[in-house]
Order: structure tokens, then sequence, then C-alpha cells
């Protein structure tokens, strides 16, 4: 995704959508923080996506060392990307599509309060994701694959089975070496 007015046509309704969705308040943002622990008394960089211009990025290379950069040794990144397997599985069941080992890109058109935003993603295996955050000098101490809030079953009652049972996120603690 580029910055500029294509984002910014929809980016206070994405805002106001993680607020309150099942993905973000109800299941990424709570499993980024609980891998987060007690952060009291230190130094926090959110250098998330959120509803920032660059969502997602096809090159991880440059954000990656410049995050191991800034990061004390020691320091942690967490980091939540989509699931390869459920990106992989999803596509294949809309049809004829890449391989799981193959990198791709594919741009998916969301409904956020009545506005379409559109969002570019790039698929790549795991293998891929943890070369990246090894050869930027990180350790990876946590892989995860959390379950939704306890709460969403009751909120969210036709997605919570589904979200429940096959992750969408894949979740990581790396450490700076």
């Amino acid at each position: 995704m580029t910055a500029g007015a294509p984002y910014d046509d929809f980016a206070e309704a994405y805002t106001a959508e993680n607020e309150t969705s099942l993905m973000n308040a109800h299941y990424e943002r709570p499993a980024t923080l609980e891998l987060a622990g007690d952060v009291a008394g230190r130094r926090i960089l959110d250098a998330g996506c959120g509803s920032g211009p660059l969502p997602y990025l096809e090159d991880w290379k440059p954000a990656l060392a410049e995050l191991r950069r800034v990061l004390k040794t020691g320091g942690r990144l967490i980091a939540s990307v989509n699931h390869p397997f459920m990106v992989n599985l999803t596509h294949r069941q809309a049809g004829p599509r890449p391989g799981y080992f193959e990198r791709y890109t594919w741009t998916d058109e969301f409904d956020l309060h009545g506005r379409t935003a559109r969002m570019t993603f790039w698929n790549r295996p795991l293998h891929a994701m943890t070369d990246a955050f090894t050869a930027a000098g990180f350790r990876i101490s946590v892989i995860g694959e959390p379950h939704p809030t306890a709460e969403a079953r009751e909120l969210f009652p036709d997605d919570f089975a589904l979200l429940d049972t096959f992750p969408s996120f894949l979740f990581f603690v790396l450490e700076a070496g």
C-alpha cells in the first residue's frame, strides 16, 4: 500500500473499526498486549501498522534492520503477521492460486463503515518470515497462535468459532541479539 490519498480516504473509518472489531479489539490487540507483558518503566516504540499509512510491506529487510538498530541488546520486538497457512488455504478455496511456498501479492477490498478500502498484501511462507527475522539480528523467543478473547464469543457469535479454531495471525516475540 502506498501513502497518500487512497489511504487517507479510509484511515478514519479503519481506526474506528479497529476499536471494536473482532480481529483487532478482541484478537490481535489483546494477544499483542499479553505478549508484551508488564511494560511499566520501559521505553516502548509502537511501530505497528494499525491505522498507519503503510500497513503491509513487500520487503521487510529495511524495516527490520531499522528496528534492530534502535533496539537495545535484549530489547523485544512483537510482530503479528497474516498467518501464512490461513492465507494459502483461503486463496486455494477461492480458485487456483500459487502454492504455499511461493511469494505473491494480492489486493483485497473491505467495506469500512460505508467506505471502500483497498489494501495490498504480500504472502510469504513461514520460513521466509523466520529467515528475515534472524537475518536482521533477532532471536525468535516466541511463536504464538492465540485465541480471540472470551467475550468475543457473545459479541461475534457468527465469526467467533472460525477464528477460535483457525488462526488468522501468527505472533512473534523477537529479541535483539
